[in-house]
C-alpha cells in the first residue's frame, strides 16, 4: 500500500495497544522508514507486505504481529535457499533463481522456480531407481553366467573322474539368484550325482552320506503333487543311493565278520 489510508477500527481493535496502533499509522502515513530498519527489510519487501495483508483481508489490528512474521518468513527464506545444496546442478540454478525471486519480492516467480526445481529432483530419484533396477538385473545376470561357468568347470572335473572336485564346483548353484529357481535345483542334483559316483566308484562312504543328504534336500523341493516327474526321477536316484549305501555297509560287515572269523581260527590253539 503505497498510498495513505484511511483507518477504521472495531471494537476488538480497542483491546490493542493505542501506541502501537497509533504508531503503524504514522507510519502508513509517510514514516516507513523507522518500519523498515525495525523489521530489517527493504522498502519494495515492506510495500509487498502491505499489499498481502490488504488482498487477504488481514484485519487492521493484526497488522503490526503479521508484518513481524511475514518480515521473519522472508529473511528465513532468504537463508535456507542460500544454504540449500542438491545433487541436480539445473535444480541448484533454479532454486538460486528462486531467492532471487523473493528477494525481488515476486514470490509467484518463486514458486514456479521451486517447483521447477523440485521436479528435476524427482526425475532424478527416478532416474536413480531405473539404475539400481538395471544394475541389479546386470548383476544377477552375471551370477548366472559365473555359476554356469563353473558348472563347466565341474563338467570337466568329471571327465577327469574327479567326482569330488566337480561337486565342490556345483556348489555354485549358491551363486544363482532365487529368480531363477529350476537352474538351481539343476546344479544341486548334478552336485548330488557327483557325490554318489564319488562314493560308488572310489569307495567313499562319506561321499555316499553326503548324497544321500543332497537327495533328500532336493525332495522338498519337487513336490510329488506339483511335479510329480520331477519327483520320480530324484526320488528313483535318491532310492539308488541309499541303496549302494546300503550294500557297501552290509559288504563292509559281511568282510569285517569274515576276517575276524579267520583271526580266531589263526590265533586258535587246540590242546
Amino acid at each position: 500500500m503505497r498510498e495513505n489510508k484511511t483507518w477504521v477500527f472495531s471494537g476488538i481493535g480497542i483491546a490493542v495497544p493505542i501506541a502501537l496502533i497509533g504508531w503503524l499509522v504514522s507510519c502508513q502515513g509517510g514514516n516507513i522508514n523507522e518500519l523498515k530498519v525495525r523489521l530489517g527489510v527493504t522498502e519494495e519487501a515492506l510495500h509487498t507486505f502491505f499489499d498481502i495483508l490488504e488482498q487477504e483481508n488481514v484485519p487492521a489490528e493484526q497488522w503490526l504481529v503479521c508484518l513481524g512474521k511475514i518480515a521473519e518468513r522472508h529473511k528465513q527464506a532468504l537463508k535456507r535457499l542460500a544454504a540449500l545444496e542438491t545433487e541436480d546442478p539445473q535444480a541448484r540454478a533454479l532454486a538460486s533463481q528462486a531467492r532471487g525471486a523473493i528477494e525481488a519480492n515476486d514470490y509467484g516467480r518463486a514458486e514456479s522456480l521451486l517447483d521447477r526445481a523440485k521436479q528435476r529432483e524427482l526425475a532424478g530419484i527416478r532416474g536413480a531407481k531405473k539404475l539400481r533396477r538395471e544394475a541389479q538385473t546386470t548383476v544377477e545376470r552375471r551370477r548366472i553366467s559365473a555359476a554356469a561357468l563353473e558348472a563347466e568347470q565341474a563338467e570337466v572335473l568329471l571327465i577327469q573322474l574327479r567326482y569330488r572336485q566337480a561337486a565342490e564346483r556345483f556348489a555354485a548353484a549358491e551363486l544363482i539368484p532365487a529368480s531363477k529357481p529350476e537352474q538351481r535345483l539343476d546344479y544341486r542334483e548334478r552336485r548330488a550325482d557327483a557325490l554318489y559316483r564319488q562314493g560308488n566308484e572310489q569307495g567313499d562312504n562319506a561321499a555316499l552320506r553326503q548324497s544321500i543328504r543332497a537327495y533328500r534336500d532336493l525332495l522338498g523341493e519337487y513336490p510329488r503333487d506339483r511335479v510329480p516327474l520331477d519327483w520320480a526321477r530324484v526320488q528313483t536316484s535318491s532310492m539308488s543311493v541309499n541303496y549302494r549305501c546300503k550294500f557297501i555297509i552290509d559288504k563292509s560287515m559281511i568282510f569285517y565278520k569274515y576276517q575276524t572269523t579267520i583271526s580266531i581260527n589263526i590265533n586258535f590253539t587246540p590242546y
